[in-house]
């Protein structure tokens, strides 16, 4: 593997020979930037006049740096179901749903897109494509309606530049941890604690 600034090429070598070219290097700093070698430059990105207004904000180049970024979202209740859907606005172009349960009648008051008619019917994570498609029909959605961490969720997952985890339960969220440690891939989780006390609700402590 050889390094430059801002570009890098190399080949792998297995059993004795060289079956594998090098494609792309994620750098991993202050910013994720992404090198990629001379002979697989990433393809052109046609810039998005929807953007325009986010692109005078975060820089021109912004536009064609999220339509190559692949985030993953484990977990699509109320929390995940918003990060999809800011997510699309804001360009990224392949995003990679993970859950494996439908749409629950107690999931309407805080799941975006969610209507009656999902009910028991639809899967999180296929109205989180219709979310996705709603807003920017561009969007890869290469979602996976399984639990993590079945075989199809970490095969999907390794291909994500970053990985935001929106889970209730400390053993699935220290799995996503462990999972995203090994692979090298940057993780946001984001967890939320509520506690009533009767009908009264006494406290609401969110993390990020």
């Amino acid at each position: 593997l050889l390094l430059g600034v801002g570009d890098a090429a190399g080949s792998f070598w297995l059993a004795g020979g060289n079956q594998l070219r090098f494609r792309r290097l994620v750098v991993v700093g202050d910013t994720i930037d992404t090198w990629y070698s001379a002979e697989h430059p990433p393809p052109p990105a046609a810039a998005r006049r929807r953007l325009d207004r986010q692109a005078v904000a975060i820089g021109p180049a912004s536009d064609a740096k999220l339509t190559r970024a692949r985030v993953g979202v484990v977990g699509l209740s109320g929390g995940g179901s918003h990060v999809i859907q800011q997510l699309a606005h804001q360009g990224v172009g392949t995003l990679i749903p993970i859950d494996d349960q439908l749409v629950d009648e107690s999931n309407l008051g805080r799941l975006v897109g969610a209507t009656e008619a999902d009910v028991d019917a639809t899967s999180k994570v296929a109205l989180a494509q219709r979310v996705a498609g709603g807003i920017d029909a561009s969007i890869d959605v290469d979602g996976v309606e399984e639990r993590f961490p079945s075989p199809a969720t970490i095969s999907a997952l390794k291909q994500a530049d970053v990985v935001v985890a929106c889970l209730d339960r400390f053993d699935a969220r220290e799995a996503v941890n462990t999972f995203c440690r090994r692979y090298l891939i940057p993780l946001v989780d984001v967890g939320m604690s509520i506690r009533s006390v009767g009908e009264q609700l006494a406290t609401a402590d969110g993390q990020v």
